[in-house]
């Protein structure tokens, strides 16, 4: 081994150029191209590159200097990441105002403070994300998750630098601290292991714990570049151009192919394949245009990678509001042209205007401030204008989560009882009646009765999926007259037991919740519990969508289709029925389900699935004098087109799960069609 100290690293220009290759990986994985289903992975060779690069500089200040002067350090990164920030986050927030659906504003708050203070991922893993697109659309802020990651790097691994420092000098103890990071990066693979769950993966895709082990493998590469010049130096890997084309090759051929829900890549496959980017990051990182890598340093790519940066703190809010959120009606290719030249030229306008300004300039607060394009600064101040203001006409939609949720007014299977006892207790007592009900003493002389206790008011039971919880959670506290009501909705969750929904047919199949198989048992547990006199089932959203039932896919229109639904309504039925009482199957509505979603929007849309839904519906219904239905399709769809607002507001802010203004007109109109079904009318 030699003992000669490597020089300080230097600038190489096909770092930018991988830059670019990984920008360019995400763009396509965004847009949806079928050849680029695997560009996120581009994220994973921005974390291996940001680990290598941080490290090393890291490195050699401690070799040079002493020291590492934490401040410094911190400095110059907030100098080149805050300030693009701060402008695409306000940019965001005036156009999810503007542009965005109900669901999106809401959540926006939440999102540009999570976004700002580089906390996006956790509050997305929280949030449970991938869920939620699927209800209110995308947020324009979720890309910022990746770059949370990496200023928490940047934070943290500096203090762990100079806790270090007494081991950085070349030798077998910085080769055992190598391989101590590798291990630390294998225990992340292993922890993103063991919290997979293959129904959700933004816990491990998120998760910092989780992803350090990119960063980890970047660390490793740059400890080993000064522990072991001989062996690990660029010069010596770009001289087996075999090794580096292969896994060029291996890198493409991956962002062609491999899926973002792919199990094998979250036991194991991120790690092995960050290997892989380290091969290519320690290739591109010979000064000049040298090695099988070097054409990455031509000026087109280093241009593009040089602003890889604004691109992609661009391009996601872009592709989310440039399209129909705008009323730009185009063919998909002249949409995606479209959104690429927005976003290089917003970029482009960033990169000129606060970017370079930033970072070649002395670092003095009122002076970036006032370097600052006055378009951003009159964004920040927009943005939060809108923030701060109080903006009744934007409906109140509680925030869905992709769990088992009871949303349930407190209630006993029978009505408590009322006691004849001593004088002390008689006010508890008097405290079960009406208020409005007054007590008389009798007549002298003749005997006391006890106090007519009026019949407690019949009971409701909404059953459903999201669709049921919004309506649940936003009712109106005095609807429906007359009725005791308690909601049981398990979000995310089809009825259509044991089976796979396939919801776009260019992605994975999007499995429930594991609470979703337990789905019937729970029904029949919950009205047998509050032995309602009145079950109302609202589903449909899932159930129209096409299913994978033991590898077989039952397609609409088919038989096997309509068979396997009207299987799962029939014990729908059963189940929300186990307590007695009647069941109303609310007809499904059409729906308008926006894309760029998980969801498969044309499929949901599709007026014939609804109607051969409802179709089924009917058939159930009449089979069993448990059951009715209500036409709750005529209500929203009047016409067979969807109602798109009530006195100026919107009715349905997804186009498919109702605002708070739909949930109160929904809410009269079943006011009027329950007295049929109240017991104390009949």
């Amino acid at each position: 081994m030699s003992t000669d100290a490597p020089p300080p690293f230097s600038y190489a220009a096909a770092l930018d150029g991988l830059r670019a290759l990984a920008v360019v990986a995400v763009l396509g994985y965004h847009l949806d191209i079928g050849w680029m289903r695997g560009g996120f992975l581009g994220v994973d060779l921005f974390f291996v590159i940001s680990g290598f690069l941080i490290t090393r500089l890291l490195l050699d200040e401690q070799r040079q200097s002493g020291g590492i002067a934490l401040g410094g350090f911190w400095m110059r990164r907030f100098r080149r990441l805050v300030p693009p920030l701060v402008i695409v986050v306000a940019l965001s927030i005036v156009a999810t105002r503007l542009w965005g659906t109900p669901g999106q504003w809401q959540a926006m708050r939440g999102d540009a403070v999570a976004a700002l203070g580089y906390v996006a991922n956790w509050r997305f893993v929280f949030n449970e994300t991938s869920y939620f697109e699927t209800l209110a659309g995308p947020s324009p802020l979720r890309h910022i998750w990746s770059l949370a990651v990496e200023e928490q790097w940047y934070v943290l691994w500096p203090l762990a630098m100079m806790a270090l420092a007494p081991w950085i000098l070349r030798g077998r103890r910085a080769q055992w601290v190598s391989g101590g990071l590798l291990a630390a990066g294998v225990l992340s693979a292993i922890w993103m292991a063991v919290l997979f769950d293959p129904t959700d993966v933004s816990r491990v895709y998120y998760g910092t714990d989780t992803r350090a082990q990119q960063l980890l493998v970047g660390a490793v590469l740059a400890w080993l570049t000064v522990a072991a010049p001989a062996r690990f130096s660029a010069g010596r890997v770009i001289r087996n151009r075999f090794v580096v084309t292969a896994t060029l090759v291996g890198f493409i051929v991956a962002v062609a192919t491999v899926g973002d829900e792919d199990a094998w890549l979250y036991h194991g496959g991120l790690f092995v394949l960050s290997i892989g980017a380290a091969v290519l990051v320690v290739a591109a990182s010979v000064p000049g245009s040298d090695g099988p890598l070097g054409w990455l340093a031509s000026p087109f790519f280093v241009g593009l990678g040089k602003r890889s940066y604004g691109i992609y703190l661009v391009h996601w809010p872009v592709f989310v509001f440039v399209g129909p959120p705008m009323g730009i009606d185009m063919p998909i290719v002249s949409l995606a042209v479209l959104q690429i030249a927005v976003t290089l030229a917003l970029s482009e306008v960033m990169y000129r205007s606060v970017e370079m300004p930033v970072r070649t300039s002395d670092f003095r607060p009122l002076r970036l401030v006032a370097g600052w394009s006055a378009g951003g600064v009159a964004a920040a101040l927009a943005a939060v204008t809108l923030l701060a203001a109080d903006l009744p006409s934007l409906p109140d939609v509680d925030v869905l989560r992709p769990n088992l949720v009871q949303a349930a007014e407190p209630a006993p299977a029978i009505a408590p009882p009322v006691v004849q006892s001593s004088p002390a207790e008689s006010s508890e007592q008097l405290a079960l009646l009406p208020s409005d009900q007054q007590l008389t003493p009798p007549p002298d002389g003749e005997p006391s009765a006890p106090p007519a206790v009026p019949a407690p008011p019949p009971k409701l039971l909404l059953f459903g999926d999201s669709t049921a919880y919004v309506l649940a959670v936003n009712k109106p506290e005095e609807l429906p007259a007359g009725w005791r009501s308690v909601a049981y909705a398990r979000l995310g969750c089809a009825i259509t037991d044991g089976d796979t929904i396939d919801v776009n047919d260019d992605k994975p199949t999007f499995r429930g919740p594991a609470a979703c198989e337990e789905w019937m048992d729970d029904w029949s547990e919950v009205s047998a519990i509050y032995r309602p006199n009145l079950s109302v089932v609202m589903i449909g959203a899932w159930e129209v969508l096409d299913h994978i039932v033991d590898g077989q896919r039952l397609s609409f229109p088919s038989s096997d289709w309509s068979d396997h639904v009207e299987r799962a309504i029939d014990r729908a039925v059963d189940a929300a029925s186990a307590g007695g009482g009647h069941v109303v199957l609310l007809r499904l509505p059409c729906m308008e389900q926006a894309s760029g979603t998980i969801v498969n929007a044309l499929a949901r849309n599709d007026l014939g699935r609804v109607a051969e839904f409802n179709t089924i519906l009917e058939r159930v219904a009449s089979s069993t004098p448990r059951a009715s239905t209500l036409p709750l399709d005529e209500l929203l769809c009047p016409g067979g087109e969807a109602l798109d607002k009530i006195n100026g507001e919107d009715v349905r802010y997804d186009g498919v799960h109702l605002t708070s203004a739909g949930v109160q007109f929904v809410w009269k109109w079943l006011d009027k069609s329950l007295d049929r079904f109240d017991p104390s009318t009949n």
